[in-house]
């Protein structure tokens, strides 16, 4: 299993999701609090529902897993 380093290449350090600086460094459930109205239980279901690992960190999301991310945010009733 390859570790994690913030040097690798396709770590980053700011994730930008719906108009939103997120910071890289914190796992994906717990980053997307600071989106305003996305609280734990919204966050958790949108991980959920866009097939993403809550655990993973923001900073190694790739493009697709943020686009489905915000699909999701953007219209969550239509899963």
């Amino acid at each position: 299993m390859k570790q994690e380093t913030n040097q690798d290449k396709n770590f980053k350090h700011i994730v930008r999701l719906v108009n939103t600086d997120l910071n890289g460094e914190k796992k994906t459930h717990m980053a997307l609090h600071k989106i305003k109205g996305i609280s734990f239980m919204f966050s958790n279901f949108v991980c959920y529902a866009a097939k993403v690992d809550p655990e993973k960190k923001a900073g190694y999301l790739t493009e697709e897993e943020i686009n489905r991310i915000e699909d999701v945010i953007k219209k969550p009733f239509k899963i």
